[in-house]
């Protein structure tokens, strides 16, 4: 077939199409547990995506016989970058004014990443997973407005390329870009985090490049009756397939979704395409792009209203209102903006930015440049708490509890060493070591609740010399195998088994003798043992009554085998509050002291952990080396936890973890209980 003969004609059922996969994402983000397959809407963009960028680029080859590079992008920034502007910058300005501040850095980042095209990396690269974030984060969907920004940037010149070689060598374009799609399935399948990661570029391409590859398939003439009969067949089998066949496999799910919507677009003229052909559907399908960007915003604002139907109600309508607006007044109005007149402007003005950017920020020293943002969104957030609704009256508080992510290790963000991440040989020793000459060494290992014991570790007496192992998510369990009940964060169990192989490594094999090694071993285990599935070392899965037992043994093996000149010390879970600091203010009693105001209870908490509890019980009955540092005994009395340990100083920075001031404050606490075990 030669190139002129590929169909230019945009075909309707597109939009319609279109309008279908933003309906399945709405009542994905209104209700996940009731429409829990409506992220699949997405999947079904990236094909629509694929194939419609494709014939515009073949139009354009064909007519002008080149494909001009500057235009399409022009042509890109006109659809995509004023819509996304308006909604990131009025977004984070009613986040900045209305919204608890608590996550406040994350969200800046977000959306910063998002107005550039690369939020999808900035969510990979800090661990955020969208399955359990999404609800935190109003910008947690552009996403996958990233991975087609990313595609867009490459997909010209390989189309080119293409073209060049069918000229050349008469290769079927249909089989290069079939070629090239194979390839980036295959890479979706390899057994490595970052392929497995749900936003990464390279295993998303492919989904996108099946669009790309439909506008080129040979077509097959089959008449109305015979095409709907086979896509009925085709339909029911996807569904029995996602729907009974292992239902939370994500990449199958994928894979059929993406099946179905290649076929009803290459089979034009079926039942479901009439089905949907409705006035309604693809007036949607043309605002689609506004009321994705729009939609998860809206719901993000709407979530703290009570009633559940009022909540429904007001975010349909809010956001199509929203959306209907932004089409007609910024999508159609820059849609229509001719650029030509103002390219060079453009072009200059882009020149200018990249020299005053390479002037400006040393971009050889990614670190310093992240520290130095930070310590931007320092300062802007202590502005932001002063005019925010929610929390300007909390100002005197929050001055005193800072996150984490804000604490230096080798002047280094704490998160160089316990993001969730699989690091190379050697890491922690050249990263997160800190050498102060002594004979006695302090191992921290452990989930995000040993993170957060780093500075009080830290702020001792310098007797030691401290290795800060912990990994965020990684409950640590010796010689264990396990994984989360939740498929869709299965590319964190593969990091945290190479996080329990890393860490039995450097305690068996440690570089460095020492006179006394002491190893603290912190984590969320009693959420552990009844969130994960533990597998003996034949793969098979351990029930929940033998579990304790088989986790003591592990323990216990790993007690024995390590104890050389090492004492073993368990900080078990923490006790959680359900409520913010910002909730917790906006209940204060005025008549009562601040401090005696919030404190929470926790016979829950304590029956939970009550399993593990009775696991280190045993371990310290069986072996001397043992010990135990519980927060409970020292913040809580008769089941009722303290939410401030002093005057405008709460314990949490967030609903689970310490504060830094906090951790700090504990550390003679902690360094009184050592000294102890002498």
């Amino acid at each position: 077939m030669s190139l002129s003969k590929y169909n230019t004609d945009y075909n309707n059922d597109i939009t319609n199409l279109r309008g279908i996969s933003v309906i399945l994402v709405i009542l994905f983000h209104l209700n996940e547990n009731l429409f829990f397959l409506g992220y699949l809407g997405v999947d079904i963009f990236f094909i629509i995506s694929g194939y419609v960028i494709t014939l515009t680029l073949h139009k354009e080859y064909i007519k002008n016989k080149k494909i001009n590079i500057v235009d399409f992008y022009l042509r890109r920034i006109k659809r995509l970058l004023p819509s996304i502007i308006v909604c990131v910058f009025s977004t984070y300005f009613l986040y900045l004014i209305l919204n608890d501040l608590i996550y406040f850095k994350e969200i800046s980042k977000s959306a910063f990443s998002s107005i550039f095209g690369f939020s999808n990396i900035y969510f990979l690269l800090s661990n955020q997973d969208y399955f359990i974030n999404n609800l935190d984060n109003p910008f947690i969907h552009t996403w996958s407005l990233g991975i087609e920004e990313q595609f867009y940037f490459f997909y010209p010149f390989i189309l080119f390329l293409f073209y060049k070689i069918y000229k050349i060598y008469k290769i079927n374009l249909f089989v290069l870009i079939l070629i090239l799609s194979l390839f980036l399935f295959i890479i979706n399948y390899l057994d490595n985090p970052l392929f497995n990661n749900f936003y990464f570029p390279l295993t998303r391409f492919w989904e996108i490049l099946l669009g790309c590859l439909l506008f080129f398939t040979p077509k097959i003439k089959l008449d109305f009756y015979k095409s709907s009969i086979f896509i009925i067949c085709f339909f029911f089998l996807s569904f029995y397939l996602i729907l009974f066949i292992d239902p939370i496999n994500i990449k199958k799910n994928i894979i059929i979704i993406s099946s179905l919507t290649f076929l009803n677009i290459y089979l034009n003229n079926n039942i479901f395409l009439k089905l949907i052909n409705i006035k309604l559907i693809n007036y949607i399908g043309k605002i689609s792009y506004s009321l994705y960007l729009f939609h998860f915003p809206t719901i993000f604002f709407l979530t703290y209203i009570s009633n559940e139907y009022l909540f429904y109600v007001s975010s349909i309508f809010l956001m199509s209102l929203i959306a209907i607006l932004n089409y007609n007044f910024v999508e159609i109005f820059f849609r229509r903006f001719n650029f030509n007149y103002y390219k060079k402007y453009i072009f200059y003005f882009f020149i200018a930015l990249i020299i005053f950017l390479l002037i400006n920020i040393d971009f050889t020293n990614i670190k310093k440049f992240k520290s130095s943002l930070n310590s931007s969104l320092n300062q802007i957030e202590k502005i932001a708490y002063r005019f925010n609704f929610e929390s300007s009256k909390s100002y005197k508080f929050l001055i005193n509890t800072t996150n984490l992510e804000n604490f230096k290790l080798n002047k280094e963000d704490l998160r160089f060493c316990t993001s969730q991440s699989i690091k190379p040989e050697n890491y922690y020793y050249n990263n997160c070591y800190i050498d102060n000459q002594k004979e006695k060494l302090i191992h921290l290992i452990g989930d995000s609740e040993a993170e957060h014991l780093v500075p009080m570790i830290l702020e001792g007496d310098n007797n030691y010399n401290y290795l800060i192992t912990p990994m965020l998510g990684a409950t640590f369990f010796p010689n264990s195998i396990y994984n989360y009940n939740n498929p869709k964060v299965e590319h964190k169990t593969k990091i945290n088994s190479w996080y329990i192989n890393s860490m039995e490594g450097i305690i068996k094999d440690d570089k460095l003798n020492y006179e006394q090694r002491i190893i603290i071993i912190a984590g969320r285990f009693s959420f552990a043992l009844n969130n994960f599935n533990f597998f003996d070392k034949n793969m098979n899965q351990i029930y929940k009554n033998d579990l304790p037992l088989f986790i003591y043994n592990k323990y216990n093996d790993f007690i024995k085998k390590n104890s050389k000149n090492t004492i073993f010390i368990f900080v078990p879970d923490i006790p959680i509050a359900n409520f913010s600091l910002n909730d917790c203010i906006k209940s204060f009693d005025q008549n009562i002291s601040h401090i005696k105001q919030c404190n929470f209870k926790i016979d829950k908490f304590i029956e939970k952990r009550s399993s593990f509890d009775e696991i280190i019980q045993k371990l310290l009955l069986r072996n001397k080396n043992v010990y135990i540092f519980d927060f409970v005994k020292n913040n809580c009395t008769d089941l009722s936890c303290k939410f401030f340990y002093e005057k405008y100083k709460p314990i949490y920075s967030r609903k689970n973890h310490f504060s830094i001031e906090f951790s700090k404050f504990v550390s003679k606490d902690f360094y009184n209980f050592l000294n102890k075990l002498k």
